[in-house]
């Protein structure tokens, strides 16, 4: 409401099973989310095959609008512009697919008269650096996963005993750790902090 991005929105949480609910939250409120894991984003099995198709695409009509092949590309491998009602596995590959064309679609706009060739051409350049696309959608992480981020707005969900800490860091130097953690939560925060518990 306060007009912050998006991206410039992070929800953390103790542990990946207390993603689905929030991601669930998120779709009912209309709300784009990108989860963050470990998966590097060029290694995503979904987003190698897309741009595979999409590189035989490009040799085969180098002069061609990217945006066309790459949509005819992601139609064939099941990609619709809606994304799909459930969470979970189906969920991560539509928004793979997604972020891949976002990239895409903003290359284009950005550099007047590029072709498919192009474009393949500078997706192999950045995939080889690694260089995952910054979605325009809020964060969903664990804390552990968030270390060395930072977003203007954070909110930090389950910060009750069981959770944070943890039920099985009841003791030292367990439970400093989880400390730790909870404030590397807190420091990720530019501007908007939000922790919240369970009432009962």
């Amino acid at each position: 409401a306060a007009g912050t991005r998006w991206s410039e929105l992070a929800v953390l949480y103790r542990i990946n099973a207390q993603a689905p609910v929030l991601e669930a939250a998120l779709s009912d409120a209309g709300i784009p989310y990108t989860v963050r894991g470990t998966e590097r984003f060029y290694d995503r099995a979904e987003v190698r095959q897309a741009m595979g198709e999409f590189g035989r695409a490009a040799a085969a009509e180098p002069e061609g609008a990217a945006e066309s092949l790459l949509d005819a590309v992601l139609q064939r491998l099941g990609w619709k512009p809606e994304p799909p009602s459930g969470q979970g596995r189906q969920r991560e590959r539509w928004e793979s697919m997604t972020a891949l064309r976002t990239m895409v679609v903003e290359a284009v706009a950005g550099h007047e008269g590029w072709t498919a060739g192009d474009v393949d051409g500078w997706l192999r350049e950045r995939a080889s650096w690694q260089a995952a696309p910054v979605a325009a959608a809020v964060t969903l992480s664990t804390l552990h996963a968030a270390k060395g981020l930072e977003w203007d707005g954070v909110a930090i969900v389950g910060v009750r005993e069981g959770l944070i800490p943890f039920a099985m860091s009841q003791e030292e130097p367990a439970l400093s750790e989880e400390r730790r953690l909870l404030y590397v939560g807190f420091t990720r925060a530019r501007s908007d902090l939000r922790i919240s518990w369970a009432a009962s």
